[in-house]
């Protein structure tokens, strides 16, 4: 459901009004207001189509802050962050939530590179036990894509 704030409520209700009242009138200031009238009420009618989502499209979740690169474009090094995974129960409670709320897609990324973790699987494996069909999205510097962990992104459905 869309919410409007309440001033921009209270502003189109009072510009329809003096609008549809000037524009009975005749002359300029009719034909004017006509016009606006129209501008407005089109404007107002595009806006009720556009609705505010109930849910986000994609929820980004850092589960490392830990990589084994030193890109010159990246911040991390000036960052005080943990620098182990997310717990695994934290991660499945935001999975959980994401699910409940119809999230499309998962990008179990930050700073931190995904290929560092011994247990990534065990991360791409709970999504998977969802019934909402989740869209995973990683990016990985690929220093550490063996056979062992390319299987994992394929058998788990990662893009």
């Amino acid at each position: 459901m869309m919410r409007r704030l309440p001033l921009a409520e209270q502003v189109v209700r009072r510009s329809r009004a003096v609008l549809l009242s000037q524009a009975e009138g005749g002359g300029l200031m009719g034909g004017v207001a006509r016009f606006t009238r129209d501008t407005i009420l089109k404007a107002a009618s595009m806006a009720e189509a556009r609705r505010w989502r109930d849910r986000p499209g994609r929820i980004n979740i850092e589960v490392t802050a830990i990589c084994d690169a030193k890109c010159i474009h990246c911040p991390r090094e000036d960052m005080s962050r943990s620098q182990r995974p997310m717990p695994l129960p934290l991660f499945r409670k935001l999975v959980d939530e994401a699910a409940d709320m119809g999230v499309p897609e998962l990008v179990p990324n930050g700073y931190g590179e995904i290929m560092t973790m011994r247990n990534v699987d065990e991360y791409l494996a709970y999504v998977r036990t969802k019934d909402h069909p989740f869209r995973i999205s990683i990016n990985s510097n690929g220093y550490r894509l063996t056979d062992d962990k390319i299987q994992t992104l394929i058998d788990h459905r990662v893009g």
